[in-house]
């Protein structure tokens, strides 16, 4: 494995931390350390085992704080990218609440990981056309240029205030979007509070993941039944 991702000849690696974090010889900490020190620039996702908890000999895993303990350790090491979990099964028992105490870490939408050959061939940024107010709810509209390849999905951001801000922080993710084809692609807004200034923002992703330059910017205010354009 570790020759496979030196020579780069992989593109992410999920390693199976099976341990607990106060397992005697192999501690999840210094597993995951290693493994972080020896990713060698690859994608890397920890796996972490759901079957064993409250179902172990190590005493660590009958505590309902294991599992969030490993999911900090793994927030806090800067090259660790995801996590996975064997197996559905046993997520779905939630046994000790596993399921339940975990779901903290997992608040926003998340982007899908970008490949390595995602930048070849990206889609032009969309086109956001002047959005409109019916019946209270929010039609936002875009086309996108016949240029360049068909996007995979559109990625819609959604600030407060009148300018764009982090692209990096996923809470401001509003919507991934499929592309079903068509010239027009459209997205109903149904909380779009009174009074309030918001600013929209698209991207084009491709089959790699890869996002496209960022659309023009479509800023508004929701006044009673009207909606006021600011961009």
């Amino acid at each position: 494995t570790l020759r496979w991702l030196e020579n780069g000849w992989v593109d992410y690696v999920i390693p199976q931390l099976y341990w607990s974090t106060e397992d005697p010889a192999n501690p999840f900490g210094r597993l995951l350390t290693w493994w972080s020190e020896h990713s060698f620039e690859r994608e890397l996702y920890i796996g972490h085992a759901l079957y064993k908890i409250g179902n172990d000999a190590d005493p660590a895993w009958r505590r309902p704080e294991e599992l969030p303990r490993q999911m900090r350790l793994c927030r806090a090491e800067p090259r660790v990218q995801g996590n996975a979990f064997f197996n559905l099964t046993h997520w779905r028992r939630n046994a000790l609440g596993a399921a339940d105490s975990i779901r903290g870490f997992y608040q926003y939408p998340a982007l899908m990981p970008v490949q390595p050959a995602a930048w070849e061939d990206l889609p032009a940024p969309p086109v956001l056309l002047p959005p409109k107010l019916r019946k209270g709810k929010l039609q936002l509209r875009w086309t996108q240029p016949a240029k360049g390849p068909a996007p995979k999905y559109f990625i819609l951001y959604r600030f407060e205030g009148e300018d764009p801000g982090n692209f990096d922080h996923p809470k401001f993710i509003r919507a991934v979007i499929p592309n079903r084809g068509g010239k027009v692609h459209s997205f109903e807004e149904d909380n779009l509070p009174v009074g309030r200034t918001f600013t929209y923002v698209l991207t084009a992703a491709n089959q790699f993941h890869a996002e496209s330059d960022l659309s023009n910017v479509r800023t508004l205010q929701r006044k009673g039944k009207k909606l006021k354009l600011l961009d």
